[in-house]
């Protein structure tokens, strides 16, 4: 009985609303300005949201019958796409940087003071794996067979240009690479562990409880699930110490993007990481934005490492109950009733 209410989902794919159609005109734009000394601040355009899309949300949601064991929930997770399509339905108003910024929370004090330690420890260079690049067909040719291993047929990977490395859509079963990158074999290995033994296996794990919500994710259950990620890659030994910085980096980027427009803040993070780097990190936290020269950003990047550090301190039975489904850690005290 809950079908519609994700049909729709899938059909408004919101993941569009933070993807721009033109991100590798404005790349381009964007490295041509800095080799000739100019400041360029890269303007994006993005497929048109509307509040019209609200209704059907509504409409569906106000006629899908709803367990009152698991209503709550559902409540929770309806509020929270709401919020995401009035936010983006009001992407020309001038408040719309703040509005973007307030999706996904600042990183606390906490989280930066532990990514900051993190950044001051040593990096490590591992030349061999970094000079052996492998394309995105060789990619799709690793992973495939990794998904029929695990009797995840119903998966299929695709490559399309987006604004992360490689990312899996719940709501259409895909495991996506993105076609501008590279990976060397090392990071395979993380990616592996982290999209599909984790992102993937939680999915298929919530296919076998009684509510769709445990596929798809509860609300605000990113955190957990981002944090739960790296600690699967770190126990797995996947996770290194330079991962670790990557992820730590992302911290400071969010915390950057509060105040900072793109140009500014690509030229902070080059600081720490490489020009092409330092331009996928970037594009990732001011993804949203149509002019990037606006302060504020798309701040869901910090939750990988504070997900991560709230991961390690639950107990081991508690990390085992997160694996039944996309649950966060708050639900842990409601999932003994499903």
């Amino acid at each position: 009985m809950e079908n519609k209410y994700w049909e729709i989902l899938k059909e408004l794919n919101l993941f569009s609303d933070v993807t721009p159609i033109n991100s590798n005109e404005e790349k381009f734009s964007f490295f041509k300005s800095l080799t000739e000394g100019k400041k360029y601040e890269p303007q994006f355009v993005y497929d048109k949201r509307d509040l019209s899309d609200l209704e059907k949300l509504k409409s569906a949601f106000e006629f899908t019958p709803i367990d009152p064991a698991i209503k709550g929930s559902y409540f929770h997770h309806f509020n929270e796409q709401c919020q995401w399509i009035r936010t983006f339905a009001m992407r020309k108003d001038p408040s719309f940087h703040l509005m973007l910024s307030n999706l996904y929370p600042a990183p606390t004090n906490e989280t930066v003071n532990e990514a900051l330690n993190i950044l001051k420890s040593e990096k490590v260079i591992y030349p061999n794996d970094e000079n052996e690049k492998l394309s995105f067909m060789e990619v799709k040719n690793i992973l495939e067979p990794e998904l029929l291993k695990l009797g995840f047929t119903n998966w299929k990977v695709i490559i399309k240009p987006i604004t992360a490395k490689m990312m899996v859509s719940s709501l259409k079963n895909e495991l996506i690479i993105n076609e501008n990158a590279s990976f060397s074999r090392l990071e395979i290995e993380r990616l592996k562990v982290h999209e599909i033994h984790t992102h993937i296996q939680r999915f298929e794990n919530g296919k076998l409880q009684k509510y769709k919500i445990f596929q798809y994710g509860f609300s605000n259950y990113l955190e957990t699930e981002e944090g739960l990620a790296l600690y699967n890659e770190e126990i797995n030994g996947v996770l290194s110490q330079d991962d670790m910085r990557k992820y730590a980096l992302r911290v400071i980027a969010c915390q950057w993007a509060v105040s900072k427009g793109f140009y500014e803040l690509f030229n902070l993070l080059n600081n720490y990481i490489s020009v092409d780097d330092s331009w996928n990190l970037t594009l990732r936290v001011k993804r949203g934005l149509e002019d990037t020269s606006q302060v504020g950003g798309f701040l869901k990047d910090s939750l990988y490492l504070s997900g991560y550090m709230k991961v390690k301190n639950l107990k081991q039975s508690a990390i085992d109950n997160l694996w039944i489904g996309k649950v966060g850690i708050k639900e842990l005290e409601i999932i003994n009733h499903f």
